[in-house]
C-alpha cells in the first residue's frame, strides 16, 4: 500500500483498489497507462539512493552566481528524480516522484505485464472439470 495524493492504493495481483474517503474503487492493470519521465529537482539534502547532477545557491544571482547580499547562502543539491504517472480509462490519476534513478522503467515494465496477463485471464476460456459418475 502506497499514499498518492491523500489515497491509499492497495496493490493487488489483478487490481489496484483505492481508498478515499472511506469509499473504494478498483483500477484493472489492463485499463492503466503509465508514463515515467525524468526529473531535476533542487533539494536541501538529497535522499541517499538519488543521483546528484548538480548544484546551486538558495538565493541566485541571474547569472547563477550566489547573492551576496544574504549570509547563509549555502549550496543545495540538483538531482535527478524520475516521475512515474498513471492515468486509466475511468479517471484514476496519479503521480509518483521517486529519488532512485532507473527503477521506474521496472514500475512501468511490471505494470504493462501485469495489464497484459490480468487481459489474458480475463479473456481466457472458464475451467471445467468434468466429474466422473
Amino acid at each position: 500500500m502506497i499514499y498518492i495524493d491523500g489515497k491509499r492504493c492497495y496493490f493487488f495481483p489483478d487490481c489496484i483498489l483505492i481508498e478515499e474517503n472511506k469509499r473504494f474503487g478498483a483500477v484493472r492493470y489492463e485499463t492503466l497507462r503509465t508514463a515515467i519521465r525524468d526529473q531535476r529537482m533542487i533539494v536541501e539534502a538529497a535522499p541517499s539512493d538519488a543521483k546528484v547532477v548538480g548544484q546551486t545557491w538558495k538565493y541566485v544571482n541571474k547569472n547563477g552566481s550566489p547573492d551576496r547580499r544574504f549570509k547563509d547562502n549555502w549550496q543545495l543539491p540538483i538531482c535527478l528524480f524520475q516521475e512515474i504517472g498513471m492515468i486509466s480509462e475511468g479517471g484514476f490519476k496519479a503521480l509518483l516522484q521517486v529519488s532512485k534513478h532507473g527503477i521506474s522503467s521496472d514500475y512501468g515494465k511490471a505494470m504493462t505485464e501485469l495489464g497484459r496477463l490480468t487481459k489474458e485471464l480475463k479473456d481466457a476460456e472458464p475451467l471445467l472439470i468434468a466429474q466422473e459418475a
